[in-house]
């Protein structure tokens, strides 16, 4: 839910499973491409790729910090407020 609101999954999105995120790419006009890769034994291999404006990572960050009941979700929302 975003701002009180229900999200709509008009079509299914698959859930991917990533191991950890292996870059982060500028790629310009305020936008972020999140490069993810999964495991396969000894190598990194690429899984998903997620691009955002760079005004939505702080909240993602924040809900995110939330979701897992991390304490770093007041110094995120504080970034927000600067």
């Amino acid at each position: 839910m975003i701002d009180g609101r229900e999200m709509l999954e008009v079509f299914g999105v698959p859930d991917t499973f990533v191991s950890g995120l292996g870059e982060v790419e500028n790629l310009g006009g305020g936008c972020y491409r999140f490069v993810f890769y999964c495991r396969q034994g000894s190598e990194m291999v690429v899984a998903a790729k997620l691009v955002m404006p760079l005004g939505a990572i702080p909240e993602a960050m924040c809900m995110t910090a939330r979701g897992i009941n991390a304490c770093a979700c007041d110094a995120i929302a504080g970034m927000t407020r600067n």
